[in-house]
């Protein structure tokens, strides 16, 4: 499968899970950016290698993924919820996704599957659930009013 926003990327899915994928051989990647990718109602983080966020991403207790614009393009922001004051939190532009998700799925959970280069096949590092949101702009402090969940699906 090639991605709509990246060409050259390749992702070989099973379902919501990620089979096999050319991210770390690209790019993007080599650039230490991380990618986000959605299928079968899961979202799909990919993260370089030796990302130094990582333990950050895989200490945390759920994500909150809120799509809106960001200087003034279409955009989504990623935070991981920890608890702290100072959660690790990334804004994603249309090179480093694959599709937004549509208004409609706003207020939904989703798992957050966090992937890194495993020897053979993609390895995931962390599953959390996650919160879809939809706001006009970002960055949005608005918390959510409750944790959300994973569905039975992943």
């Amino acid at each position: 499968m090639n991605t709509q926003n990246n060409p050259f990327l390749k992702i070989g899915n099973n379902g919501p899970l990620i089979r096999e994928t050319n991210f770390w051989e690209t790019q993007i990647a080599k650039q230490g950016i991380l990618f986000l990718s959605f299928n079968a109602g899961a979202a799909r983080l990919l993260v370089p290698e030796n990302h130094e966020y990582l333990r950050d991403m895989t200490a945390s207790d759920y994500a909150i993924l809120t799509r809106g614009r960001w200087n003034g393009q279409p955009s989504y922001e990623l935070l991981f919820e920890d608890n702290s004051d100072a959660p690790y939190m990334v804004f994603m532009n249309s090179s480093t996704f694959d599709r937004m998700l549509p208004e409609s799925e706003a207020d939904s959970d989703l798992p957050l599957l966090v992937y890194v280069r495993g020897e053979e096949h993609p390895v995931i590092a962390s599953r959390k659930p996650a919160r879809y949101r939809v706001v006009a702009n970002l960055p949005c402090m608005k918390p959510i009013t409750f944790p959300p969940v994973i569905p039975d699906a992943v």
